[in-house]
């Protein structure tokens, strides 16, 4: 062991005494090189009060198929106070001024890395880098509160391959709150799915607005509704399995008022050939629980998708739309988050269920596909053909169903 160490004892106005030690580049080296620790600085309090420290030290380990630390070494930061005020004191080892200020305990807080140096850790081929931080505070009730927290995190998992991982969870006497989100991707033989995926739940009885400070960079912040709250979404994701992949924007949540919300936006299903194309696909489905006799409940919500579908003698193209309430009042328009778009419902009278079929709303090519070979009939400006069978052609702007009971 080397480096610098800096012992201080003083007699406070209380007549209390206080030791600080200080530490500046000490240095621990293990097994020949297997483990090294260095402390860049560190002070310790001690009071009859309690204990604190605050220390910023680096680590390598190097052991065989499990490394630590390697090629940047492992930034360790550690904050303790168990004394039931904030300490604040400065000690000066070998030219440095050291300074320790940790909050009133009892108080813990570990950090493991550094968005500019991230932990990165590899067994055999598998590895797993970003930041990692753990806190235990007192509220001002005086009951404890534990936050977990990670950014910048990367996983390398064989054909698994996660990035931009980020989350913060919170632990309290009332309950758990937290979220997750990741871009993932999984690359198997004829395989593969992808997309950003996050996770948020509440099951505390509160709405949660919690900060985490992230030393070296920018804090995790936490805010969820009230609970009881949970929530997946998937923005962006695909599976694709042989030469079929759908893509979409989806999302299932369930709030305080226990209903369950299922949105879904940018669906798209590709066949591996023009025959069948699915595209637009974007809607909201709601599902609301019976009271506690049975009562009531039901599910509402509307979805549209466009389809053409192209096969010898026969083509059909449209935006197929379902409206749905099952519950006995009407339900009120609403609109859903999902992404970075906000997807509308409109207002729906009770007992009701409309199914519908609309012709394509331009005559030309588009983005998704070649031109629709239609004629504008009514001279709306759209497209009027629905169906072509063996020469024989349906025109229509729109065929609908709908029925509603009392």
């Amino acid at each position: 062991m080397s480096g610098a160490f800096v012992f201080e004892q003083s007699t406070l106005p209380n007549g209390d005494r206080l030791v600080l030690v200080g530490l500046d580049d000490v240095r621990l080296n293990l097994a020949d090189g297997t483990v090294v620790a260095t402390i860049e600085t560190g002070a310790f309090v001690i009071t009859p009060a309690g204990i604190g420290a605050a220390i910023e030290a680096t680590l390598v380990v190097d052991a065989g198929p499990f490394v630590l630390g390697s090629p940047v070494p492992l930034t360790v930061i550690l904050f303790i106070n168990t004394a039931p005020t904030r300490i604040v004191q400065t000690i000066e080892v070998n030219g440095n001024e050291i300074t320790i200020d940790v909050p009133a305990g009892p108080y813990l807080k570990l950090q493991l890395g550094t968005p500019a140096a991230l932990v990165s850790i590899s067994i055999l081929d598998n590895s797993l880098s970003g930041v990692f931080v753990f806190e235990q505070v007192t509220s001002s009730t005086g009951t404890n509160v534990v936050r977990f927290g990670m950014t910048h995190v990367s996983l390398d998992l064989g054909p698994i391959e996660v990035r931009n991982g980020q989350g913060i969870f919170v632990l309290a006497a009332d309950g758990l709150a937290g979220r997750l989100s990741a871009d993932i991707a999984i690359d198997v033989p004829n395989v593969a799915i992808g997309g950003s995926f996050a996770l948020s739940i509440n099951n505390t009885d509160r709405e949660i607005n919690e900060t985490l400070p992230i030393t070296g960079g920018d804090p995790l912040i936490l805010s969820l509704p009230i609970g009881q709250y949970f929530k997946v979404e998937a923005i962006g994701a695909s599976i694709t399995i042989g030469s079929v992949t759908l893509t979409a924007d989806v999302s299932f949540e369930k709030d305080a008022a226990d209903e369950i919300v299922i949105a879904a936006n940018k669906v798209r299903l590709e066949l591996g050939s023009d025959i069948v194309r699915v595209t637009d696909g974007s809607g909201v489905l709601i599902i609301t629980s019976a009271d506690d006799d049975g009562n009531g409940g039901g599910l509402s919500g509307q979805f549209e998708v466009s389809v053409e579908l192209n096969i010898p003698d026969v083509t059909l193209a449209g935006t197929f739309g379902l409206k749905i309430n099952q519950l006995a009042t009407p339900f009120a328009a609403r609109s859903v988050v999902i992404g970075d778009e906000t997807i509308a419902i409109e207002e729906l009278p009770s007992n009701y269920l409309a199914v519908e079929l609309t012709a394509p709303a331009n005559n030309g090519p588009t983005d998704d596909g070649p031109d629709v070979d239609g004629l504008d009939v009514d001279n709306d400006g759209d497209n009027d053909v629905l169906l072509t069978v063996a020469g024989q052609t349906l025109y229509a702007d729109r065929l609908a169903f709908s029925q509603t009971s009392n």
